[in-house]
């Protein structure tokens, strides 16, 4: 966010260097072209992984978060390191702390890619 507008923190993939502000709608934003990335592979995790996720609604406790001042919407890292460990930071000692909700956003668009199919197979199925 070139404008650092407001408060949140971010690290930048590429660079690694720690800015304030979030980018577009709240979300830290990656490097997402190309020229940047290799062994590129299409995602196998997809539907049958966020069938297995459990969303939850919670409030921080007192000195996280905004202290619980409002109900949040979100995952516990704990479930979503049995189902995609791979996105899910670990703390010195290798409990669960954080988790990469970026990272979700392709498994959710592959879930929704496999649901398609599934409803075009289900059409071309019908007399």
């Amino acid at each position: 966010d070139a404008a650092h507008t407001d408060t949140t923190l971010c690290r930048d993939t590429t660079t690694g260097e720690v800015l304030s502000g979030s980018g577009a709608a709240g979300i830290c934003l990656g490097t997402s072209s190309l020229r940047f990335k290799r062994d590129i592979a299409s995602t196998t995790d997809g539907l049958a992984e966020v069938l297995k996720l459990r969303p939850v609604n919670f409030r921080y406790n007192k000195g996280y978060g905004d202290s619980g001042g409002r109900e949040q919407y979100g995952f516990l890292a704990e479930d979503v390191a049995d189902v995609m460990p791979k996105l899910v930071g670990r703390d010195a000692v290798g409990q669960p702390l954080n988790l990469d909700y970026m990272a979700l956003v392709p498994v959710l668009v592959r879930a929704v890619q496999q649901q398609q199919q599934q409803i075009e197979a289900l059409r071309a199925a019908r007399p």
